[in-house]
């Protein structure tokens, strides 16, 4: 009896001190934890400090001057398909399969190749839709820029004739922001626009942003750094570079998933202000890309993708 006893009140008080961070953290435990570990690798320290940045950027280039590979482990479930050239390869989900079509552009702050997680999440959206889901490699820095990225992304999407055939533009991150350029500059609207954390103002200039700034997987200084080397002659207000400047009004159909805590936050909610009927999903609690982590939040977002994907509008 005393062993059943005890056995209860260790499981009440695990259970109270779950109920307690869940209230406190505004989140899931598993998304606590997970920020947590992404604080501890030390992510966020690459892009705070000059030192620490000038060496990941050093690094990113000689990766990023490698031919792509797929991420070590990684496994698709889905059919996986390469296409495109040397100058921008492109990947494909259910390379045969009728229906919708996606045209995704990861995030990494124009720096980064799409990372295991990416190919996850796509790799789980394609089996559960079906849908065929085209993933552009651009050209990233140093060796592209956004006007370069601009152009070759906006041809690939005017080859899936999205005057005839609906075609979703989605992306997360820096990849949403290159989505949601793409979106207002071309007049064949994409069906649908779905952004994830979209990074839409790369001058990172607004002043709210510095509250914001405790963001686990970015921080003020190296995406200012990264903002101006992206955006190169043209500038950081160009709205190839930066939507949130160009005609968002003119976008139509556009859902938006952002963290209530990443650091992009005020520029998204400046972003969608701009937006006639947007629907802008917020998830308290959480951190830039939150989605595509393995978390109940992300799982809920996966649902809420999928039926967007499903419905008239």
């Amino acid at each position: 009896m005393k062993t059943a006893a005890l056995i209860f009140s260790v499981a009440a008080d695990a259970a109270i001190l779950y109920l307690f961070l869940r209230l406190a953290l505004s989140k899931s435990l598993t998304a606590a934890i997970a920020e947590g570990y992404l604080l501890l690798s030390g992510y966020r320290k690459r892009f705070s400090k000059r030192k620490s940045f000038e060496g990941y950027y050093a690094l990113k280039m000689k990766e990023n001057a490698e031919p792509f590979a797929l991420p070590d482990k990684f496994r698709p479930r889905a059919p996986l398909t390469r296409a495109g050239d040397d100058n921008m390869p492109v990947c494909v989900f259910n390379k045969d399969n009728n229906g919708t079509v996606i045209l995704y552009l990861h995030g990494g702050a124009y720096v980064n190749r799409p990372q295991k997680m990416h190919w996850k999440f796509l790799d789980r959206l394609a089996l559960k839709t079906g849908a065929q889901i085209h993933v552009p490699l651009y050209p990233l820095l140093p060796q592209g820029d956004g006007p370069r990225a601009f152009s070759a992304v906006s041809e690939y999407y005017r080859s899936l004739s999205p005057e005839k055939h609906p075609v979703v533009l989605m992306g997360d991150s820096a990849g949403a922001g290159l989505a949601a350029a793409i979106a207002a500059a071309e007049a064949s609207k994409p069906e649908k626009l779905i952004l994830i954390s979209p990074w839409v103002d790369v001058s990172m200039q607004n002043p709210d942003l510095a509250d914001y700034d405790r963001d686990p997987l970015c921080a003020l200084y190296g995406l200012r750094r990264l903002g101006e080397m992206w955006a190169k002659d043209c500038g950081t207000q160009d709205p190839r570079v930066s939507p949130v400047n160009g005609c968002p009004e003119s976008l139509e159909n556009v859902a938006v998933f952002a963290g209530a805590r990443e650091l992009l936050y005020p520029d998204i909610v400046r972003f969608c202000n701009k937006i006639p009927n947007v629907r802008m999903i917020v998830q308290r609690g959480v951190h830039h890309d939150y989605p595509l982590y393995p978390t109940p939040e992300a799982r809920k977002a996966a649902r809420q993708i999928r039926k967007l994907l499903k419905s008239d509008r």
